[in-house]
């Protein structure tokens, strides 16, 4: 019977609560939006060692190939927001 009294109370609780929450941590560290829209870079980059210095030419190439293919898409402008969101959060 104390189960059915506080189901409701648990319910509301993890509904408003607990699952906004999760959903916000989740998107936090969720990095999708860049690999969904720059492939190429990303495969290229994936060899690639942040202590070694600059990518080598291939990513670079990478990078350009998918800009074009963004901009004939028409999302260049999905691009250029990630990258202001990004430049953001590492200068502050």
């Amino acid at each position: 019977m104390l189960a059915l009294l506080t189901a409701p109370l648990i319910l509301f609780v993890v509904i408003l609560f607990l699952w906004p929450v999760a959903r916000f941590l989740a998107l936090a560290v969720d990095n999708s939006d860049f690999s969904n829209n720059l492939p190429h870079t990303i495969a290229a980059l994936a060899g690639w060692k942040a202590d070694s210095g600059l990518p080598g030419e291939p990513v670079f190439a990478a990078l350009v190939e998918d800009l074009a293919d963004a901009r004939r898409a028409g999302k260049e402008g999905v691009l250029a927001q990630l990258v202001n969101q990004r430049v953001g959060q590492v200068l502050d």
